[in-house]
């Protein structure tokens, strides 16, 4: 025993010398990475000294070239000035050249003339006369720089054909011409005034002769002397072109009505986008005007530890990445933002989860449904909060036919839950519309063409007493209805102008459906722009007869109904991919699409659709009631 104890204390004196070289080791090794990492951060203090004094003299380089570039426009803007100040003459002399032509052109009536390279023959024939001599009645403008400048008519006796040789420009004077003819006894050759010779330099002249005013003028004058030439007897003065009084001021300017300002994410990183998950939801936040939501359907391919729901916030100023990413289990089929409270965001999703996300806290929800008898198990497309600020509820309708009312506070069952049918027959539900402040009467579209009139809190009003909630249909389209706008009322306009009874419709039919529920249960007008799938069409928010719509071509449109109800104002595509959204920032100015790859494209509208005109909003109406009349008189004729 003693022996057993001997080698046990033994080993344990072994165990412990080699657990304390180890700990030197251990301490060793530490010091040594304390002093490579010492001497790393050494050399990345130092490299980044190096790259700073690289950027710096490369930013001293750059600047001393841009200060030689400002020396050369400084140099060319006192050549172009210099150039100005001799346009005026060369013009006054150009003018004296060719009215000079015309007149001796008048006197002269039959003129052949005949250009050759540097020449310029006149032959003249005044009926049985002999033809004179070319130096007689010629001599040929100065060329500058192998380019010609002007060629003028004088009379006999003129030194222009020796003076050419010396390149400067010559003028005469006519009157100088018609003393020395009048003079009595004078036989000899009329002399020409004494050229006037003007120094331009090569570039200035240059730039003179390809300047566009100056081709614009030459084209112009050469044309009426042509024309004098052929027919001595005509008008010199005459614009058969010019605009009259009365089209300058029919003439109007064309603007871009919208135009493509960016898109989420930027096109610097598009490669990096997953261009795999469409856009399903897309909305301005209400209190920020400068964030946009956007909600994305699943990959195509399962993507190991990705989930399938898929949200973004993004912010006008950065453009690159999202503001926020929120994400949950099941793919999400729509969004909306509370319009109360700003942190929260609600879902809808394909499983039939109602999902609540808290920006404050996390990325995942912080309330979500339960999958019971009560509450949905079909695909929700369709999510609205109603309600006032104090007392609001989220309404949430299945592609069943299910709709259910649930609290803010709690999403494990739904405090009302309703079956959506019509003459005994279930509604597959694609989207819901409430007209503006109001929690109980709404719009349903559905799979089977028509647009439903319906109430949360009535039963007993439709044609099956004991479980309709629906009063009326309305008939128009021959394809499910894919989206439902019912016109804004906003606190800026006058309470007169409630037009939240009028609705959009878009479907598959290709059309785009105006409804007046309350006095019509047929379309009060269709639009009929689209060559494909209409899938989605918002009201302007400032404006009352303006709406934009989107299509499965990928085409935005833009359309005042008050000033073309047969085409829209804007027509515009920025690539062949389908747009699924479409959704206007509450002021107005701006429009965001939401499309096939992912990505949601922003554009700016026009300033004059921004802020409407006081008499548009009595067009508008008087337009409604005209439609309204109009169907009533088809419908006794078909009658």
């Amino acid at each position: 025993v003693h022996g057993d104890r001997q080698l046990m204390e033994k080993k344990e004196d072994e165990d412990v010398r080699q657990r304390k070289e180890r700990l030197e080791k251990m301490r060793l090794e530490a010091m040594k990475r304390k002093k490579q990492i010492a001497i790393d951060d050494t050399k990345q203090k130092e490299d980044q000294l190096k790259e700073g004094q690289k950027s710096v003299t490369n930013i001293l380089k750059h600047s001393e070239g841009l200060i030689q570039q400002a020396k050369k426009i400084d140099q060319q803007e006192s050549i172009s000035a210099k150039i100005e100040r001799e346009k005026s003459p060369l013009k006054k002399q150009l003018v004296n050249t060719i009215s000079t032509f015309v007149g001796e052109a008048v006197i002269m009536p039959k003129l052949k003339v005949t250009m050759y390279d540097k020449e310029l023959q006149v032959n003249m024939d005044q009926g049985e006369a002999k033809p004179q001599k070319e130096e007689d009645f010629l001599s040929q403008a100065p060329i500058v720089d192998e380019t010609p400048v002007r060629r003028s008519v004088l009379p006999r006796g003129s030194a222009g054909r020796k003076d050419s040789a010396t390149k400067r420009e010559i003028s005469f004077d006519p009157k100088e011409e018609k003393k020395d003819s009048d003079s009595p006894g004078d036989a000899a050759p009329m002399q020409a005034k004494t050229p006037v010779a003007k120094d331009i330099p090569k570039e200035a002249l240059k730039m003179i002769v390809s300047s566009k005013e100056f081709t614009e003028f030459l084209d112009k004058t050469s044309k009426v002397v042509e024309r004098v030439l052929q027919n001595p007897e005509s008008d010199l003065v005459i614009d058969y072109f010019a605009e009259t009084s009365d089209e300058k001021g029919k003439k109007t300017v064309s603007k871009e009505k919208i135009r493509y300002q960016f898109s989420f994410p930027d096109e610097s990183v598009m490669a990096d986008h997953d261009q795999s998950r469409a856009v399903t939801g897309l909305e301005w936040m209400s209190k920020h005007t400068d964030l946009l939501l956007a909600s994305y359907s699943k990959r195509e391919e399962y993507v190991l530890g990705e989930q399938d729901g898929l949200v973004k916030i993004w912010a006008t100023t950065m453009r690159t990445r999202p503001e926020v990413t929120l994400v949950c289990q099941s793919e999400v089929t729509q969004v909306i933002s509370h319009p109360f409270r700003q942190n929260e965001i609600i879902g809808g999703t394909y499983a039939g989860y109602v999902v609540l996300w808290d920006i404050r806290a996390k990325k995942t929800p912080v309330l979500k449904s339960q999958l019971t008898n009560e509450a949905h198990s079909f695909p929700i497309y369709s999510l609205a909060v109603v309600g006032t600020e104090k007392a609001n509820t989220i309404v949430s309708v299945a592609n069943n036919g299910r709709l259910c009312v649930w609290s803010m506070e709690m999403l494990t069952s739904p405090q009302k839950n309703i079956d959506l049918k019509y003459n005994a027959k279930e509604i597959c539900g694609t989207c819901i519309a409430f007209p503006q402040e109001e929690s109980n009467n709404f719009y349903i579209g559905s799979e089977d063409t028509a647009v439903y009139c319906a109430q949360i809190h009535a039963t007993g009003v439709g044609p099956d007493p004991e479980k309709s909630n629906i009063s009326n249909a309305l008939l128009g389209h021959c394809a499910p209805v894919t989206s439902l706008s019912t016109h804004p009322t906003p606190s800026t306009w006058l309470k007169a102008h409630d037009y939240s009874h009028i609705m959009l419709s878009t479907s598959m039919d290709w059309s785009i459906k105006l409804w007046n529920p309350k006095k019509e249960n047929a379309p009060i007008a269709s639009f009929e722009n689209s060559q494909d799938y209409a899938l989605d069409a918002k009201w302007s928010p400032v404006h009352p007869s303006l709406f934009a719509a989107v299509d499965a071509e990928g085409y935005v449109d833009l359309w005042d109904i008050n000033s073309d109800m047969e085409a829209p104002i804007a027509h515009q595509r920025k690539e062949p991919k389908t747009l699924n959204k479409v959704s206007w920032s509450l002021d107005g100015k701006r429009l965001a699409t939401g499309n096939s790859n992912g990505v949601v494209n922003v554009y700016s509208v026009d300033k004059e659709l921004v802020n409407p005109r006081p008499d548009e909003f009595t067009k508008f109406e008087r337009l409604i009631s005209a439609s309204v009349k109009t169907t009533n008189a088809f419908d006794d004729v078909s009658k």
